[in-house]
């Protein structure tokens, strides 16, 4: 019985095995399915962030973490790697790359070309270029190996690999950075719904404007619930709708609850994407421009997730005053301000992620990271937000994102702490496969040496593993830096002949063998050297200090907006008594000279003489004319990224609401003027422009915030030559109406068709 309980159990291994990674391929010759397992020992290992394990053990087995921790018992068949002073983190995870999606091919894009009002591609698709859910990164997806050996050197392991191109994306991919066919490389194959206000390398004319990016956004969300509906409520054939791939791609990407990511670039556009989801039950994935401290309250109040990038805009050239002049205060403060992002939101308890896209050389990585540590991020938040937060933000936080017991063996192995500085990443291990990205030196030359032969100096060796520094003593008075080049047992040093009172470079070679050193070099001149070192003193690592430290310089404030003229503050509502003023009432009263005028609660609540109120700031208006404040009706200020969407001769879906631009300094500047309510209409590029939005200029506000509460909708309508495009080139001839009487003709129809459309 005990015989056959043996071979039950074995079988039993073998099928629990065989479940770890299955493979639909068929297999050339004999199946290879000989154990691969591996155990690290003495280790600093941190599993996940804010824990640490010292002197820990390490055991995967076939591509799977087995066992972490102390007092592991090491499988005697495992292969042993003893990595003691090293440590292990989880490996890093991107939720937000193109890795392996081939970047779309432009169009033309000239102002020349004529106008392409609907999509050139084939198939029962949507009639915007720009709208492509059916787009399947993995019927895409080509593994890079020059890229992902440049994201592993890094320490990444995974991404989220989607395409960068259109309005409405397609589906994103989790995969793994390794060197193995496409299929091998995905972890999670449909793993998101992919957005964006950006219309990427369509040719269409439309949208050619911000809130006609958002209106194609909206309407596709639109169409695709009443779409759905259509086929769910037909019961024949010729009761279906037409047929749209693209409706149905994103139905079903609905239906699996897919995480939906969108990109945006500003922290107004933050706002404004959060909008729209939420009028479609969406709360969006946003990946940001990286400053999201600009608006932290609105931000924290969304209750979403963001991936932040950590870009951060480079020195402003103001040697020249009049390059300095061009710089704005505004671009200054994002210079300023833009590293100390991550530590405000996390201050602020918003949860994101980090992502290397946007960086001009990925080798700035962690200088980045190390730069917003030094302004407040910690080291747990730094390593949550690169690992765990992504990991969950993916959906595949069961799999990867820390080392734990059952997960994947995706880790690294470094020097030392990642989050110090002179750190350096030796291999990067995926899915249990080693990628080396650094060799491990043999031994560790660090310590201080005397030195024979030609030379009777003394030099010492320190830094960390892999990233050694050294200073050469002279009479012990004089002390120079040293280069140090190490191949695997062959020492090279190099120091300036300037620094002895030779000109040129002191050059020596030497073999490492047990703690002695010896070599061979020349002097500045040529001559040669024969020397000898033996270390007589050890590296003491405690000597050392490459933690990052934080940064005492006090940073500007933010302001409201965060340019010139901002407010530190929002203004309070209070209750203010005008006193003495001449009066303008605009009402029967006429003008009242010597009058007070009491506001409470934002409302007028009094005009007479000789008023009082408890606890009122009282403002001595005397000489001073008090009138109404001027309302324009028929204004363009505010706008976002264009006030046409002329694609069209209909664009009676764009709104002006979406597009409200609290950054605007027209709005400092009209309150200037007197001027406290605006009518922000679009512009008059078309027939039947946008719905408009009434506006109080309450400056430093967020765009919501400054929206006319109650205010009724209006829609914007064009008579004349830019509506027929008269005097738009030859190339515009063929958009309807072409002449005057032409468009009463268009509203009729317009009008008819709305009236059948209801």
């Amino acid at each position: 019985m005990k015989g056959n309980m043996k071979r039950i159990t074995f079988l039993f291994g073998i099928l629990s095995s065989a479940l770890i990674a299955q493979n639909t391929w068929p297999i050339e010759g004999i199946r290879d399915k000989t154990p691969s397992i591996h155990a690290f020992t003495h280790a600093t290992i941190i599993p996940a962030p804010g824990q640490k394990l010292e002197n820990a053990t390490l055991v995967i087995r076939d591509g799977i973490i087995e066992a972490v921790g102390k007092d592991i018992t090491i499988p005697k068949d495992a292969v042993l790697h003893d990595v003691k002073g090293m440590w292990i983190f989880p490996g890093l995870i991107d939720a937000f790359s193109d890795y392996g999606v081939k970047a779309a091919t432009p169009g033309s894009g000239r102002f020349s070309d004529p106008p392409q009002p609907f999509t050139n591609k084939k198939g029962a698709y949507a009639w915007n270029q720009a709208v492509k859910p059916e787009f399947d990164v993995q019927s895409e997806f080509t593994p890079d190996p020059k890229k992902a050996g440049e994201l592993r050197a890094l320490g990444f392991t995974t991404v989220h690999a989607k395409s960068g191109d259109g309005i409405v994306r397609g589906t994103g991919a989790v995969v793994h950075l390794g060197e193995l066919s496409p299929s091998e490389e995905i972890l999670l194959g449909l793993a998101t719904s992919n957005f964006s206000f950006d219309k990427g390398t369509s040719t269409q004319n439309n949208p050619g404007s911000l809130m006609g990016a958002i209106a194609i956004l909206r309407q596709t969300f639109y169409d695709a619930l009443w779409y759905k509906a259509a086929m769910d409520k037909a019961k024949t054939a010729t009761e279906k709708p037409d047929a749209n791939l693209s409706l149905d791609a994103l139905n079903f990407q609905w239906s699996k609850k897919l995480p939906m990511i969108i990109e945006v670039n500003t922290t107004q556009d933050i706002l404004r994407a959060d909008k729209v989801g939420k009028e479609f039950g969406i709360n969006f994935l946003i990946k940001t421009g990286g400053y999201d401290y600009e608006r932290l309250d609105e931000i924290q109040k969304l209750g979403t997730n963001l991936v932040v990038p950590i870009n951060f805009p480079a020195a402003y050239d103001v040697e020249d005053p009049d390059d300095a002049r061009n710089v704005s205060l505004q671009d200054l403060k994002k210079w300023e301000l833009a590293p100390s992002n991550l530590a405000m939101l996390s201050k602020k308890q918003i949860p994101f992620s980090i992502t290397a896209a946007g960086l001009s050389d990925l080798k700035i990585f962690w200088a980045n990271i190390q730069k917003a540590m030094t302004y407040g991020l910690s080291e747990a938040q730094a390593l949550d937000a690169l690992t765990l937060k992504p990991a969950k933000m993916l959906g595949v936080d069961k799999s990867i994102g820390s080392v734990e017991k059952g997960k994947q063996a995706n880790f690294i192995l470094a020097s030392g702490n990642l989050f110090e500085k002179n750190s350096t990443v030796y291999e990067n291990w995926i899915a249990g496969k080693k990628y080396e990205v650094t060799k491990i030196p043999s031994f560790d030359p660090r310590g201080t040496y005397e030195m024979s032969g030609d030379l009777k100096n003394t030099f010492s060796i320190k830094g960390s593993i892999g990233k050694y520094t050294g200073v050469f003593y002279f009479r012990d008075t004089l002390s120079v830096e040293m280069n140090i080049n190490l191949t695997t047992d062959v020492m090279a040093f190099s120091l300036a002949g300037d620094s002895i009172g030779k000109k040129g470079t002191l050059r020596l070679k030497g073999l490492f063998d047990r703690g002695i050193i010896t070599g061979v070099g020349s002097w500045p001149d040529g001559k040669e050297i024969v020397w000898a070192a033996k270390r007589t003193k050890p590296f003491e690592s405690k000597s050392e200090d490459h933690s990052i430290k934080k940064d005492s310089s006090i940073l500007s404030s933010i302001t409201y907006p965060n340019m010139g003229f901002g407010l530190t503050s929002q203004p309070a509502q209070k209750t203010w008594l005008i006193k003495n003023a001449t009066v303008w009432t605009n009402t029967e009263q006429g003008i009242l000279e010597n009058a007070d005028v009491l506001v409470e609660n934002g409302k007028i609540k009094s005009i007479g003489k000789n008023l009082t109120a408890g606890g009122a700031t009282v403002v001595d208006g005397k000489g001073l004319h008090l009138t109404n404040g001027i309302i324009d009706e028929h204004s363009h200020i505010a706008i976002s990224r264009g006030g046409n969407e002329g694609s069209q001769s209909v664009s009676a879906e764009v709104r002006i609401g979406d597009i409200i631009d609290a950054e605007d300094s027209d709005i400092y500047r009209q309150l200037a003027g007197g001027v406290t309510t605006s009518h922000i209409l679009h512009g008059s590029a078309n027939t039947i422009g946008g719905q408009t939005q009434l506006i109080k200029l309450r400056w430093g506000s967020s765009p919501e915030q400054m929206k006319f509460e109650g205010a009724p909708g209006f829609i914007k309508f064009a008579l004349g030559e830019n509506v027929k495009q008269s005097n738009w080139g030859e190339k515009f001839t063929t958009r309807f109406p072409q002449s005057r009487m032409g468009v009463p003709t268009f509203y009729r129809n317009r009008f008819t068709a709305a009236q059948q459309y209801l």
